[in-house]
């Protein structure tokens, strides 16, 4: 039982970090524009 929740929580947490550099690179593009667009007004 532990175990089974040993490994869920390892295969979330790793999904987790998947997830958390996908939104990091989509953000560092996003904050790109979002900067320049803050500059021109």
């Amino acid at each position: 039982m532990y175990k089974g929740c040993q490994i869920t929580g390892n295969l979330l947490s790793i999904l987790i970090e998947q997830i958390h550099l996908y939104l990091l690179q989509y953000n560092y593009y996003e904050n790109r524009y979002y900067y320049r667009f803050t500059r021109i007004t």
